[in-house]
């Protein structure tokens, strides 16, 4: 799973389903290095690799990176089933690396599920020792809970999961408490950033929000997001002293999930942060 932050949320309740199908099967876990924190602690699987796409570099740059991270770093042939829980297009090269495994299953959706995909993948599929074509539009998480009922498992709970720790619970019980926050009411976490740039709001928007919690709620704002949102972040606090509070950049991202968790209510655009606040229910 080499996708962003959001993508990996969504796939926490196939990996707890996917561990109740085969309780007694060794799993890895293979992720991009912006997502491992997120899943460091995760209790359904065995180990975690870490693969870093290069999505700037040319094809066959990433070919050969992708080829030189399997000869070193996986068991080539010691696995039985390998499974890429991704509908859209795959642009991390996670079909080579499990055609590169010599899985004996190889198993995902087939590059004929859309139109963008039969172009950006084409000839993927026969990385695959079977594919899944299924033309509908649905969640992302639906489409890998279908995965796993293909495999014969029974899915129980289709939750999404945020795995955290104590430490986590008391860096972010700790800001809170550097700032006066605890027991604030009600206390606003707002992700500033976004996934890409044709999805960000615009930082007047975001200037508008803060003004009207404070306005009309007397409540307190929490910026949220990593070292890209610091500066815009630092822009509203310095904006409303005393009243927002900067925790872009300064925090993991499972400290940042736990700091979201104090929420009184999320507010941002679409966002690996959202998937979080979504999956702790906010």
């Amino acid at each position: 799973k080499l996708d962003a932050i959001g993508d990996l949320v969504l796939c926490s309740g196939f990996l707890r389903e996917l561990q109740r199908r085969y309780p007694e099967e060794y799993m890895s876990l293979l992720v991009n290095p912006t997502t491992y924190n997120l899943v460091e602690l995760c209790p359904y699987v065995d180990e975690i690799r870490v693969f870093n796409p290069k999505p700037h570099a040319p094809r066959a740059a990433n070919y050969y990176h992708a080829f030189c991270y399997a000869s070193n770093e996986l068991a080539v042939g010691a696995y039985s089933l390998a499974l890429v829980p991704r509908w859209d297009s795959d642009e991390t090269f996670s079909s080579l690396l499990i055609y590169l495994s010599n899985a004996k299953e190889r198993i995902a959706f087939s590059e004929h599920v859309n139109p963008r995909k039969e172009l950006v993948n084409k000839g993927y599929d026969k990385f695959y020792t079977r594919v899944i074509l299924d033309r509908s539009v649905r969640h992302e998480v639906e489409y890998g809970f279908e995965l796993l009922e293909s495999l014969g498992a029974k899915v129980e709970s289709k939750e999404l999961e945020i795995w955290l720790d104590e430490d986590d619970r008391q860096t972010a019980g700790k800001f809170l408490e550097d700032h006066d926050l605890v027991g604030a009411d009600p206390l606003v976490m707002l992700s500033v950033g976004a996934g890409s740039p044709h999805r960000q709001w615009p930082v007047e928007r975001f200037d508008e929000v803060c003004a009207w919690v404070i306005q009309n709620l007397g409540g307190m704002t929490v910026a949220l997001g990593g070292l890209a949102e610091h500066e815009l972040s630092e822009q509203l606090q310095a904006k409303y002293p005393g009243k927002v509070f900067n925790a872009a950049g300064n925090l993991t991202l499972r400290q940042t999930a736990a700091l979201i968790d104090h929420a009184s209510v999320y507010i941002g655009g679409d966002s690996g942060l959202l998937h979080i606040a979504a999956a702790l229910k906010k």
